[in-house]
């Protein structure tokens, strides 16, 4: 079992495969991104814009996220702490490729 998780830390493929099923499989994973491009960059933000998901689970998924560098995160020193979520680049690429995909399934499936 190490030696199956330590091939697949080593592997460019396995890793961008894990990603994907990691983030991508998640429900909330798009539609956060989503919400991110749009303006709504502040945990509770997302937590009253999204119905359905919990504190926790926006907090697992922001960690995976920055995990994968999908966004980026600013925190501010200030009393209350105030931290801030963006896009990185590649999770803006990620969004436009997964529209591209959207847009394809509806021309193929009108």
């Amino acid at each position: 079992m190490v030696s199956e998780q330590k091939n697949s830390q080593s592997d460019p493929d396995a890793q961008f495969n894990h990603m994907v099923f990691d983030c991508l499989g998640c429900k909330w994973t798009i539609t956060l991104l989503q919400h991110i491009r749009a303006g709504v960059v502040r945990p509770g933000q997302l937590v009253k814009a999204v119905d359905g998901l919990s504190t926790k689970v926006l907090n697992q998924n922001l960690q995976k996220m920055l995990s994968y560098g999908l966004i980026g995160k600013t925190e501010y020193a200030e009393i209350p702490p105030r931290v801030e979520y963006e896009l990185s680049q590649f999770g803006a690429q990620l969004l436009g490729l997964l529209e591209d995909l959207k847009a394809l399934r509806q021309k193929l499936n009108p």
